[in-house]
């Protein structure tokens, strides 16, 4: 029995689900946007992002590309820690920006 309690404790501990949403803006609003790679949609859209792992954190980063649909438009990028985005945060992609890169 004690040891049917330990395992369950440590299955409740280790294996948590958490939920985040992110919402992505673009100006102005149609760019395509991928994470990491994956179409989502148009902008503005909401990405929902699912943990399983340690006590149902968020580990890891997220590459989200926000593609142009004019040419007088920049092909945005922004890497995204997750652990250090709060839930229901805001990311705005500027298209006229041009990189430095």
């Amino acid at each position: 029995m004690k040891k049917a309690f330990i395992v369950l404790i440590c299955g409740v501990l280790f294996l948590g689900c958490a939920h985040k949403m992110i919402y992505v803006i673009t100006d102005p609003v149609g760019a395509r946007i991928d994470v990491n790679n994956v179409y989502q949609g148009e902008a503005p859209l909401k990405l929902k992002f699912t943990s399983h792992g340690l006590f149902g954190g968020f580990y890891g980063y997220c590459n989200i590309t926000a593609t142009p649909t004019e040419p007088e438009q920049f092909l945005q990028n922004k890497l995204v820690l997750l652990d250090g985005v709060p839930e229901g945060s805001k990311i705005l992609f500027n298209m006229y920006l041009k990189s430095n890169k």
